[in-house]
């Protein structure tokens, strides 16, 4: 969802450890991984809930959803992973985004993986996983 991309750019860009640090992909021009601190943003095209009274009318595209992300940080060592998802849930948890035609519920945290190495690469990049869910409500 562009929208919700959008707006969590403009949140971590009051961030100085996530201004600049949301990417739409771990890949370069060269087809490489990148090699830094940064953090990729993961939705599905659709809510993975519709919020309706299905037994008292049908299902429609239109109804309210519920929407899961992952933000997953990419880093050189650990360190790095924890500093970008400590920092992002700090700025995301609570928060209501602003989204084009739609009113958000407050970001809920929904869990979280364990950082861990890519041993494909070497040197190794670390990686590791938080999961969050929004609430929006078409206006």
């Amino acid at each position: 969802m562009a929208d919700l991309h959008t707006a969590l750019t403009a949140r971590f860009a009051g961030s100085t450890i996530l201004d600049g640090k949301l990417r739409d992909t771990a890949v370069d021009r060269d087809g490489g991984v990148v090699r830094g601190n940064y953090l990729l943003l993961f939705t599905s095209a659709n809510p993975d809930e519709l919020l309706t009274e299905r037994e008292t009318r049908e299902q429609t595209a239109g109804d309210d959803g519920r929407w899961f992300f992952t933000l997953r940080a990419v880093a050189v060592d650990p360190g790095g992973c924890t500093l970008l998802l400590g920092e992002a849930f700090a700025e995301l948890v609570g928060w209501a985004p602003t989204v084009a035609g739609f009113t958000a519920s407050r970001i809920r945290h929904e869990g979280a993986e364990q950082i861990r190495p890519d041993n494909t690469l070497r040197p190794p990049l670390f990686f590791g996983e938080d999961d969050y869910s929004v609430r929006l409500t078409r206006t």
